[in-house]
C-alpha cells in the first residue's frame, strides 16, 4: 500500500506506527516502507515537479 501526503504532520503517526521502518531517497524523494497491521507500506510526502507547469502533477519519480 502507498500512503501519500501533501502535509507533513499527517505522516508522523503513521510513522510511529510503522514496523521495521527503513528510510529510502531515490531522485531527491525520501520516503519511508515497513509494516503498517502487518502490511507492508510505503509513505511519502507528495512533491511537485520543479519545471513543471501542469498544477496535477505532483508526483516526482
Amino acid at each position: 500500500m502507498g500512503i501519500l501526503s501533501a502535509f507533513a504532520p499527517e505522516l508522523e503517526p503513521l510513522r510511529a506506527r510503522l514496523q521495521d521502518p527503513r528510510v529510502h531517497t531515490i531522485q531527491g524523494v525520501e520516503f519511508t516502507t515497513g509494516r503498517l497491521e502487518g502490511k507492508p507500506v510505503a509513505r511519502s510526502l507528495s512533491v511537485r515537479m520543479r519545471g513543471d507547469d501542469d498544477e496535477s502533477a505532483c508526483i516526482r519519480r
